[in-house]
């Protein structure tokens, strides 16, 4: 067993009592309570021999973990499943597939509310680009028209046109009336295009605080170009996973790496990074389920999500290397399937994910979700009193400039008089 702490002496009974360290080690529990009815069903009876990982090769042939204690005959066989793996073939038998392992990236969502791009992420950047140079025509197309328009009040130079644009385009109407045809037709057509922008505009809102939102991040490319922070579950086939040099584990650790340490977490603790968003954990995927249960709400646990980096993979039961064990397991366990016992202990010990019961949280919005509104009106603020005081700068220059010029045309104003 890798994540339970248990009092040697007495192994077996908490190790099947399911309410002891809920959600821990469940795959290799479920390959015990296997094994115990195999050995019901032959009358054997076991001594345990313990160890805290499945295996790896050392430089001189042997194996440490659970592999290398049957390779070098401190165990006939083991009880947890392990992976199958070519170069394991060589020291151990694989008796059957008592299980496939899915290990993956489980992560919330990114919310379209509650971050500072909440105003912005509605409509794509594509949008937002064509509906700025529509606005620039429009800016430019009444800069043509003024020579030609005499009955616009508002429409007096480029500020003016900005402005009526930006009034349209926040669906606050056009404060301006003309008697020319073509300066309407602009009008016209600069509130239709307002119009349907901000119809889609509000409606992806309403969506967004009403409907569960569809999947932003639905496989491990679009997770790697993220800014979700990736990190461990700290166990010990994880660590060595990372050590492997191809190419998609290279982009993880080379994402991983951009944060700062800590890469590896307990279950717990993931799941409580994992919770604040932003952060993705790579796990077994029900290692955690457990943990997402007691821990997340209705509505977290509908935004959880899972990214696979590699196909899920089977996992076996593995005896000593030419023993006479393999084809009497495989004859039990093959029985095992048949009756149904195997699914039993299946859906006994490894938990599914936690169901998605769709209900919205309250929803109660921050500073940040109006980041882009507070900028913009207190950039806005800090324009107008800078432009006041260079305007106040400008007239005072202006005055001086004419008082001096009044005074140095007074003698001759004298003299003509």
């Amino acid at each position: 067993m890798i994540d339970i702490k248990f009092n040697k002496s007495n192994l077996l009974e908490p190790l099947l009592d399911r309410s002891f360290a809920a959600g821990s080690d469940m795959v290799r529990r479920y390959g015990l309570s296997l094994f115990l009815h195999m050995a019901e069903y032959y009358n054997y009876t076991m001594s345990y021999v313990l160890t805290d990982a499945w295996g790896d090769p050392f430089g001189n042939g042997s194996w440490s973990g659970m592999v290398g204690q049957v390779q070098r005959g401190e165990a006939e066989f083991g009880l947890a499943p392990a992976k199958y793996i070519t170069p394991r073939y060589v020291v151990i038998d694989y008796v059957t597939s008592l299980h496939i392992v899915r290990v993956c990236f489980t992560f919330l969502q990114p919310k379209l509310f509650g971050t500072y791009k909440a105003l912005v992420l509605p409509l794509d950047a594509d949008v937002w680009l064509f509906l700025g140079l529509c606005s620039l025509a429009s800016v430019i197309a009444f800069r043509i028209l003024v020579p030609h328009d005499k009955t616009s009040s508002q429409n007096d130079g480029w500020v003016g046109s900005a402005f009526l644009v930006i009034a349209s385009v926040s669906n606050q109407g056009i404060p301006d009336n003309t008697n020319y045809l073509a300066t309407r037709i602009v009008y016209l057509v600069v509130l239709m295009v307002s119009f349907f922008v901000g119809v889609y505009y509000n409606t992806a809102i309403l969506n967004g605080l009403l409907l569960q939102a569809p999947n932003a991040i639905q496989n491990i490319d679009q997770l790697l170009e993220s800014d979700i922070r990736l990190a461990m579950l700290d166990i010990p086939y994880l660590h060595d996973e990372m050590t492997h040099n191809d190419s998609m584990t290279i982009r993880v650790r080379t994402k991983m790496e951009k944060h700062n340490p800590p890469h590896y977490f307990s279950v717990s603790e993931g799941v409580a990074k994992m919770r604040k968003g932003q952060f993705a954990l790579y796990t077994e995927d029900e290692a955690i389920y457990h943990e997402i249960a007691n821990t997340l709400s209705d509505a977290e646990v509908c935004s959880v999500s899972e990214v696979e980096k590699y196909k899920p993979f089977h996992v076996g039961a593995v005896a000593r290397l030419n023993g006479p064990y393999k084809e009497l397991f495989n004859r039990a366990f093959t029985l095992m399937r048949e009756r149904g016992l195997m699914d039993r202990q299946k859906n006994y010990w490894l938990l599914s994910k936690p169901e998605c019961h769709w209900r919205q949280d309250a929803l109660s919005l921050g500073l940040e979700p109006l980041f882009l509104a507070y900028t913009c009106m207190v950039l806005g603020t800090l324009l107008s009193f800078l432009f006041y005081f260079l305007e106040k700068l400008h007239h005072r220059g202006t005055f001086e400039r004419a008082k001096n010029w009044i005074i140095d045309k007074q003698p001759l104003m004298k003299f003509h008089t």
